[in-house]
């Protein structure tokens, strides 16, 4: 076989990897696997309702209306832009405008998988996965961010 060229199963091996990695990413970040399915709508709140492939535009609108605010994270831009997001920022500052827009931003893989974090009362969480161009989150259908997933928590406090 000539130098250079993969043998399927080293292609499927290294397509595996490549798809791989990210979800470890997300279950490392969460305690969460990416591909499970979606916790119960009525957990996020009695009148949230939540539906995987939502865009996640309706989501956050709905989420906000009932109460739930932006759980803020420091670290966004290195999350997202990269480590070296200070001079990202200054030579081309569309790429990490998405931090600001979305206070709730968290995380994002480089395969289009993000997470989002929002709080309400005392001790209540709902953590979002997306998937799409987060720079698309205004979009309502065919390109933009869509909702893989959630996780709404509750924690006691004596």
């Amino acid at each position: 076989m000539p130098r250079g060229h993969l043998q399927t199963s080293d292609r499927r091996c290294r397509l595996r990897a490549w798809f791989v990695a990210p979800s470890l990413v997300i279950m490392a970040m969460t305690g969460r696997p990416a591909w499970s399915g979606p916790a119960s709508p009525t957990d996020a709140g009695s009148t949230l309702r939540l539906s995987e492939g939502m865009a996640y535009i309706d989501l956050r609108e709905a989420a906000l209306s009932q109460g739930w605010t932006p759980q803020v994270d420091a670290q966004c831009k290195a999350n997202v832009v990269g480590a070296n997001f200070h001079d990202v920022c200054v030579d081309s500052p569309a790429q990490c405008r998405v931090c600001d827009e979305l206070p709730e931003l968290s995380a994002c893989s480089g395969d289009g998988h993000c997470l989002m974090r929002f709080s309400r009362g005392a001790g209540e969480t709902l953590t979002v996965s997306t998937y799409g161009e987060v720079r698309t989150w205004r979009a309502k259908r065919d390109a933009g961010l869509f909702v893989k997933w959630w996780r709404p928590t509750s924690q006691s406090f004596p």
